[in-house]
């Protein structure tokens, strides 16, 4: 769902100002990144053409993606590495990039925070979506005065939340994406055990 609202933020200003849009959504998320929005803008009656979405592996379009000579604008959601190849091929095509790259979120808690609420809303935006959005929290940093009961309730409820089948309502975390996030996370772990 939250790739959908990522792509709503490129795609509906676009079309409302008049413009032809081309969408092509991580090939890990067809669905939510692409096709949906463009049932969701054909129900709607956008006319046919309007909104297309290429669903493809970016391996088989590469560049031509980018370099194409119609699109004034390439907009972009991703990681910082792949955003900055993006915006330097845009820039040498002479076309405007717009650029919102993954980040590393700090999480700040100060001493005069109500602590339970603090938890509440770190364990969300570290864990929604199995942690795997741009918005999620990458850093948390608490001020040392209230640290060692931030930890303590934090690593609480964390515990609490439950994973296993998406399908199934009471599960909090469900599977990572794909076997390469898999694989960072195990060397995440390897890495404090």
């Amino acid at each position: 769902p939250l790739r959908c609202l990522l792509s709503m933020k490129s795609v509906a200003p676009a079309l409302g100002a008049g413009n032809g849009v081309v969408l092509k959504p991580h090939e890990d998320s067809p669905i939510t990144g692409g096709t949906l929005i463009g049932k969701i803008f054909e129900e709607a009656g956008v006319p046919k053409g309007l909104l297309n979405v290429v669903v493809t592996d970016i391996k088989e379009i590469g560049d031509a993606f980018v370099e194409h000579p119609i699109p004034r604008i390439i907009s972009f959601t991703g990681s910082t590495k792949v955003g900055s190849y993006i915006g330097q091929l845009a820039v040498k095509n002479f076309k405007k990039p717009l650029l919102e790259l993954g980040g590393n979120s700090a999480f700040i808690i100060m001493e005069d925070a109500d602590i339970d609420y603090a938890v509440q809303a770190a364990t969300f935006s570290r864990f929604t979506h199995q942690g795997q959005i741009c918005m999620s929290a990458n850093r948390i940093l608490v001020q040392k005065t209230i640290y060692q009961e931030f930890i303590d309730k934090f690593g609480a409820k964390v515990s609490t939340l439950t994973t296993g089948d998406p399908s199934d309502p009471q599960t909090i975390l469900g599977p990572v994406i794909n076997n390469r996030q898999a694989e960072t996370l195990q060397q995440l772990i390897a890495q404090v055990s």
